[in-house]
């Protein structure tokens, strides 16, 4: 009886996975030759999910919050800015197959609704020796990935997209997604991180010009995506004396934003390259950056303008690295036709799923180790524990052997 109901739940294991498969593979050709435009209404609205960063298993926290955030937003577009996955983490380091179920598992939120995304690269996703390239085609083959690997330059996955007018006969926004890499390999330059190649910004330039050709010599309004933020982030704050409140610190220097310039909230250093490629100085050179998104210092979401262009942070939304508790969030942007302004705002996990979490406290930014460690931690504490009693029982009856 038991064998037969243990088959039984396997073949039903088996076809949900099989209907599951069908379902998400069904939207594949529909989604991928769509075209990005404005709605009838005139807007366009993006949700920015930053550092999901997961393995095999995606928390349950992070799940949550994706679905909660898409079923309010109900975004034309999900851009995901990077650290998709934890590349480095022994279950699915060095290997294909796991990491192809850690990103299956991890997009399936977005897949499964038939959203179409973009991704681009961060420093952890192919920490684990999984190449970027066999990464980028996975995301591709679920069906709803606007994502291409780009031209042959620095990095993987250097491309732009249009969005047209709510008529779609014409381009007039749009989306760039720039690879920012992931640690400096060049050692003649003193930089943990790296940066955006010179290759990268003249394929940026060019494209640009091109844009602003067609745009009837006018510079094409854009958006730009990457996971590590440029040098100049730091001048949108203000260095204060240790001490000062609500500062960071930063190699030995404390820092609080702005408030003339910008705005929000600012939970640790900012971590762009040590090293300036001049990457922001093109922007302002094209005049077509409205503003960069970034991901990557994963308790930051302030916002501010510098020199015209806006520079904004999306908390981390995944619970399986440190984060700011209940405050992790997405970010949602609504473009308007009209003037193509824009305007944005965080949803939370605390507003939109509450304020538990599964399996203990494991919102570990203010030390406290992961859900995951502190298992490991607990697993061989009680081991120990059974070990000892186990020698303790075994010399106590012994002892009591030779008493006899």
């Amino acid at each position: 009886m038991k064998k037969a109901i243990a088959k039984f739940i396997s073949c039903f294991i088996v076809v949900l996975l099989f209907i599951s498969t069908v379902s998400i593979s069904a939207s594949a050709a529909d989604v991928k030759t769509k075209e990005l435009k404005f709605n009838k209404n005139g807007n366009f609205r993006i949700m920015i999910i930053a550092d999901t960063q997961d393995t095999l298993n995606p928390r349950q926290e992070t799940i949550d919050l994706m679905d909660a955030a898409l079923d309010k937003a109900k975004p034309d577009l999900v851009v995901f800015t990077g650290d998709n996955i934890h590349g480095p983490d022994w279950k699915i380091a060095k290997s294909e197959s796991r990491t192809k179920k850690a990103i299956e598992k991890i997009m399936l939120p977005v897949v499964s609704r038939h959203i179409p995304y973009c991704i681009v690269f961060g420093n952890h996703d192919d920490e684990g020796d999984v190449s970027k390239q066999y990464q980028m085609e996975l995301y591709q083959s679920l069906g709803n990935c606007l994502s291409t690997a780009g031209e042959n330059m620095k990095g993987l996955g250097n491309y732009n997209i249009p969005i047209k007018n709510s008529s779609g006969d014409k381009n007039v926004f749009n989306l760039w997604f720039i690879d920012s890499g992931s640690y400096n390999t060049d050692e003649s330059i003193d930089s943990f991180y790296d940066f955006v190649g010179t290759d990268q910004i003249k394929w940026y330039e060019k494209k640009s010009n091109e844009l602003k050709a067609e745009n009837g010599g006018k510079p094409l309004p854009s958006f730009l995506f990457q996971h590590i933020a440029v040098p100049e982030i730091f001048d949108l704050l203000s260095e204060v004396p240790k001490g000062t409140e609500n500062a960071v610190e930063k190699n030995g220097k404390y820092y609080i934003v702005n408030q003339e310039i910008a705005h929000g909230y600012m939970g640790e250093g900012p971590c762009p390259p040590d090293y300036n490629n001049g990457q922001f100085d093109s922007w302002k050179k094209q005049g077509d950056i409205v503003a960069a998104f970034f991901g990557h210092d994963h308790v930051n979401e302030f916002a501010g303008t510098l020199d015209g262009i806006d520079m904004i942070y999306t908390p981390g939304a995944g619970f399986y690295i440190y984060g700011n508790g209940l405050n992790h969030g997405v970010r949602v942007v609504d473009i308007n036709e009209k003037d193509l302004s824009y305007k944005t705002e965080l949803l939370y996990y605390k507003d939109l799923v509450g304020d538990s979490v599964y399996g203990g406290d494991y919102l570990w930014y203010e030390g406290a180790c992961t859900h995951e460690v502190k298992v490991i931690i607990a697993v061989s504490v009680s081991a120990a524990v059974v070990l000892i009693a186990g020698i303790t029982a075994f010399i106590v009856v012994k002892k009591k052997r030779k008493i006899k």
